[in-house]
């Protein structure tokens, strides 16, 4: 009478779904926060100076000093010497193109930088909030009256707070779905050659 080997090979599919679906998952949601974070394209300008820019998105949006940065064809890039000098001095002003009011500008607090395909990096200056389609008006000015050095600034909505759930949530995945994966499938054949070794011997001595 033939004997079987137990455990039996279903914890092979058992580990091997959940690495599928633990992997895979994480993979999706690593891709999906590397498209929220280029899915940044904010509105830029030079300063000192002025402009003006229709913001489509409510809420939140940035005004970053861009160090690093594409404007007009032609690349900027504000020396490491000169960014204390920005980041200290440079006063950024909007008021509301349609009803000339000001709108309220907050000094970021923490140091919020970002730096991607190696054309942009940028850090944060100031954050404010507008309704969704509202025209802005831009002035950005040294407060000690200088004009130098020129330098971008990048102004929009990034959404930092999706990238970062998202980025976490897929490494989490893509680890507990490994994790676990792995250990079921070892264990698993770890036990069937040791009863397989087992039954073998039993047979051996059977008459």
């Amino acid at each position: 009478m033939e004997q079987k080997v137990k455990p039996g090979k279903w914890p092979y599919w058992l580990g091997g779904i959940a690495g599928v679906l633990g992997v895979g998952s994480g993979v999706v949601m690593i891709v999906m926060s590397i498209i929220a974070m280029l899915s940044f394209k904010p509105h830029r300008m030079m300063a000192p100076g002025g402009s003006n820019t229709t913001l489509v998105e409510q809420g939140s949006h940035s005004i970053y000093h861009e160090y690093l940065s594409q404007y007009e064809g032609r690349r900027v890039r504000t020396r490491r010497c000169q960014r204390d000098r920005v980041w200290k001095n440079l006063r950024v002003s909007l008021t509301d193109a349609a009803t000339g009011e000001a709108i309220e500008v907050e000094e970021a607090t923490l140091n919020s930088t970002y730096k991607y395909m190696n054309k942009y990096a940028g850090r944060k200056l100031y954050s404010f909030e507008v309704p969704a389609g509202t025209e802005v008006k831009v002035k950005a000015h040294y407060a000690d009256g200088g004009s130098k050095p020129r330098v971008v600034l990048a102004i929009g909505k990034m959404k930092v707070l999706r990238f970062v759930v998202l980025l976490t949530a897929g490494i989490f995945a893509l680890v507990g779905g490994a994790g676990i994966a792995l250990p079921v499938i070892l264990l698993t054949f770890f036990l069937r050659t040791l009863n397989r070794q087992k039954l073998t011997r039993r047979l051996q001595m059977e008459p």
